[in-house]
């Protein structure tokens, strides 16, 4: 016997009300250098910058990072580094100046090996100084978003300006001229003012503030350069670095 009441139509999708959803967060870009929580040294920074570094900072974190060539060096990471170097050259430039006139009193052949030694031992340390701030300078470049490889352009450039510097010279002491024709002068010259004009350029883009973009360099792949938190060494989603210098 068939049921007079009304059947209730079964439910279907959507017949009941839904909870909201929760609104996603957004993902974080890849800025390992501002992480939240970040120690006071990040706190004027702009995102993603690196930080201000104090004069033990720069020297702890230069000797940490001496062959990493991703990432980037702050002005004050790299300058505090640079002071120290002028120290210690002139400090050893002093040393080999009064060592030199000391032992210039004596003409012996003892004499004359003690100063060239003296001298290979410094150029050898001046040498090694320069090739530990390789990865600092192709850090500082990437920090103002421009390639390491202009390291190598701002170091080979003046080499070649030698050469035909050199060779005006030797072309003019060869043929024993009086006095260089005016031809052999300009090329001196204009040599010398591109060197110049070389070393002020190089000089300008290494005291430039940091710019953001240079995050691109920060290779989420390697090791990043040292000081880093929990939150920086978490990984996190992004656009990949610019791996290489």
């Amino acid at each position: 016997m068939s049921s007079s009441f009304p059947q209730a139509p079964e439910p279907g999708p959507g017949s009941f009300p839904q909870a909201p959803q929760a609104p996603q967060a957004p993902q974080a870009a890849y800025a390992p250098y501002a992480p939240q929580g970040a120690p006071a040294a990040f706190s004027d920074r702009p995102a993603g910058a690196r930080p201000h570094a104090s004069f033990a900072d720069a020297h702890r974190w230069w000797l940490k990072n001496l062959w990493i060539f991703n990432g980037r060096a702050s002005r004050s990471e790299y300058w505090w580094i640079q002071l120290t170097l002028f120290i210690v050259s002139s400090v050893l430039g002093s040393i080999v100046g009064m060592a030199t006139a000391l032992l210039s009193a004596g003409s012996d052949s003892g004499t004359s090996t003690a100063q060239g030694v003296l001298s290979l031992i410094t150029n050898l340390i001046s040498l090694a100084l320069t090739v530990m701030t390789i990865g600092l300078t192709v850090r500082r470049l990437h920090d103002i978003n421009r390639s390491g490889w202009w390291y190598l352009f701002f170091s080979v450039a003046p080499m070649i300006l030698i050469i035909p510097i050199f060779g005006v010279l030797f072309a003019f002491i060869a043929r024993g001229e009086q006095s260089p024709s005016g031809g052999a002068i300009a090329v001196i010259v204009l040599c010398v003012l591109a060197m110049i004009g070389i070393g002020i350029w190089s000089l300008v883009w290494r005291i430039l503030p940091s710019k953001p973009e240079g995050v691109r360099f920060d290779d989420p792949s390697k090791p990043l350069p040292y000081p880093q938190t929990a939150a920086a060494q978490a990984p996190v989603s992004g656009p990949a670095g610019t791996t290489g210098l």
